[in-house]
C-alpha cells in the first residue's frame, strides 16, 4: 500500500471529516460558540455606539483614519423666472469655481437648474445669454438636507473660451418688435431701443413695438455680470423686462365699450400656452400682462350659442406710415378694407371715406396726414 502524499502528526481519529481536514492542512469548522450572555451583548453594543459617535470619519483596516470623500458634497439650486413670475426654460447658467473651472446647467420646464457635488464655499454665477441689466438674484434660502446632500462629485470643466460675441444687425421679420428681439437676445427692450446705433429707427417708427418687416435693428452683445452664491443654498433669479402689457378694446355695434364682460384668454408662445380668466374694465379694455415670447392671443366670451371667439397675432401691426398699417387700424375700428393688404383699392378708399366722414375730416378718400393723426388717436383710445 503506497504512502500518502501528505504528512500529518494528527493522532488517529474516528471522525472522517476531522481526518480529511487534518490531512489536507485545512482547519476543521470551529466548534459552536457558547451563547453570549445578554448583559455582555448589550455592553458590547453600547461600547460600539460610543466609538462610532466619537469618530465622524471612516476607519480603514489597520486603524488608518480617512475622511469620507462625499461627506462635504453640497448643491446649489437656481430657479429662473420672468417678470411675470412664469418659469424660464432653457436658460444657460454658468457656475465658476475659478477662471479655469466652471459648471454649466440649463433650466428645465419649471425654470430650475441644479449644480451638485460642490464643496462648501462661495462661487460665482451668471446666466450666459442675459445682459447684466436684464437679470437679478432676488432671494435665497438654505436648502434642506434632502435636497442639499448628494453622493456625486462635481465634474468641473475648462471654460469653452473667452466670450467674443459682437453686436449684430438683425433684419426685422413679420411678428417681431423690439420687445420680442430683446427677449430673444437677453436684453432689456430699452437697451436696444435707446442704443445709439438704433437712433434713426427710433425716430422713424416712434413706437418700439411697431416695426415694419425689413427694418434693421442693431443688437449689442450681452454684457457679462456675476453674483456670488453659496453651496447649500437655493436662489431665485428673475429676468427683468421680459413682460409686456396686452391691451385690446371691445366695442358693441353702436361703438360703445363692452364693460365688465367676463372672458377666458389664451396666451400662446412657442414653448407654452397659458389660460386665464378675467373681465374687461370700465372702458371695455382687456388688459393682461404677457411674456414677450407670446405670439397669439385668443379671447373667448360666453358659452354655447352665445359664445364669441377672437384671435389676435401679437406684434404684427404694421407702422401707421405704411398703407398696411392704416388698413389694419381701419379694420380693427370697424371700417373693413376687405382683402386689400398694402394695396389702395376700392374697399380701402370706402373705409377711408367713412372714417373721415364719421370724424369730421375732409373727405378725400386718401391717407393724408390729418387722417393718420386721427386714426392714431382713435386706435390708441
Amino acid at each position: 500500500m503506497s504512502e500518502p502524499f501528505w504528512e500529518s502528526d494528527a493522532p488517529p481519529v474516528q471522525d472522517p471529516a476531522a481526518l480529511y481536514f487534518a490531512g489536507s492542512g485545512r482547519r476543521p469548522p470551529p466548534e459552536p460558540a457558547a451563547p453570549e450572555a445578554e448583559d455582555d451583548k448589550h455592553a458590547r453594543l453600547a461600547a460600539a455606539e460610543q466609538v462610532a459617535s466619537q469618530s465622524p470619519a471612516n476607519v480603514a483596516p489597520g486603524n488608518l483614519t480617512v475622511p469620507c470623500p462625499l461627506r462635504g458634497a453640497h448643491t446649489i439650486e437656481v430657479r429662473v423666472i420672468g417678470s411675470d413670475d412664469a418659469p424660464l426654460e432653457n436658460v444657460t447658467l454658468v457656475l465658476e469655481k475659478s477662471e479655469s473651472e466652471v459648471l454649466i446647467a440649463k433650466t428645465d420646464a419649471d425654470g430650475l437648474a441644479r449644480f451638485r457635488g460642490l464643496a462648501m464655499g462661495k462661487y460665482q454665477l451668471h446666466p450666459r445669454e442675459l445682459d447684466h441689466e436684464a437679470w437679478e438674484l432676488e432671494s435665497s434660502e438654505k436648502l434642506p438636507p434632502e435636497r442639499d446632500r448628494c453622493d456625486t462629485n462635481a465634474a468641473w470643466q475648462a471654460p469653452s473660451g473667452p466670450d467674443t460675441r459682437e453686436a449684430i444687425t438683425h433684419v426685422v421679420q413679420a411678428g417681431e418688435c423690439i420687445s420680442t428681439l430683446a427677449y430673444r437676445h437677453g436684453h432689456l427692450p430699452e437697451t436696444l431701443w435707446n442704443a445709439e446705433e438704433n437712433a434713426a429707427l427710433k425716430e422713424l417708427r416712434g413706437d418700439k413695438n411697431i416695426l415694419n418687416p425689413g427694418d434693421s435693428v442693431v443688437i449689442p452683445a450681452p454684457r457679462r455680470g456675476t453674483e456670488g452664491v453659496d453651496a447649500g443654498n437655493a436662489y431665485l433669479l428673475r429676468g427683468k423686462g421680459f413682460t409686456e402689457t396686452l391691451r385690446v378694446r371691445f366695442l358693441d355695434a353702436e361703438g360703445q365699450p363692452r364693460v365688465k364682460l367676463p372672458y377666458v384668454v389664451s396666451l400662446e408662445s412657442d414653448v407654452r400656452t397659458e389660460e386665464r380668466a378675467g373681465a374687461t374694465n370700465s372702458e371695455g379694455f382687456l388688459v393682461e400682462p404677457a411674456s414677450a415670447s407670446v405670439h397669439t392671443l385668443k379671447v373667448t366670451f360666453g358659452s354655447g350659442s352665445k359664445r364669441e371667439a377672437y384671435a389676435f397675432q401679437v406684434a404684427r401691426l404694421a407702422p401707421l406710415d405704411t398703407l398696411a398699417g392704416a388698413q389694419a387700424r381701419l379694420c380693427h375700428l370697424g371700417y373693413s378694407c376687405g382683402e386689400e393688404d398694402g394695396v389702395m383699392g376700392p374697399w380701402t378708399r370706402r373705409a377711408l371715406r367713412d372714417f373721415q366722414r364719421d370724424h369730421d375730416l375732409p373727405v378725400t378718400c386718401e391717407l393724408d396726414d390729418a387722417t393718420r393723426t386721427r386714426l392714431r388717436a382713435e386706435y390708441l383710445a
